[in-house]
């Protein structure tokens, strides 16, 4: 449906993916797709913990908005998360907890 507005924050489950024209979209529905600069991606799995190395670790929200707060030491990981912040920078990182993401540059 042309012109329908999604809500920040919805999760989906993404059946196919595909290029056009250059840009890449998801499919949201039968005849929906997103592009993929507008979302966020969170892949969920078996990972391993992850260390701190960093002495002021990024860490991000669910929006890929930087979150002030000092951490160290080693989490479990149950996701990982990557999409494009407000600033155009692509970033990858680990869910340390809920709705809180360390850059994978700053743990091992």
């Amino acid at each position: 449906m042309p012109g329908r507005t999604i809500s920040a924050g919805q999760d989906f489950q993404v059946s196919h993916y595909g290029t056009y024209n250059g840009e890449h979209y998801y499919q949201i529905s039968t005849d929906e797709w997103i592009k993929g600069y507008d979302v966020t991606k969170v892949i969920k799995g078996n990972y391993n913990d992850v260390k701190i190395t960093a002495s002021n670790p990024r860490l991000y929200n669910d929006y890929l908005q930087n979150v002030s707060r000092s951490i160290s030491g080693t989490f479990h990981v149950d996701a990982s998360i990557n999409g494009i912040d407000n600033n155009g920078n692509t970033i990858y990182g680990f869910r340390i907890s809920t709705n809180e993401y360390v850059d994978q540059r700053d743990a091992v």
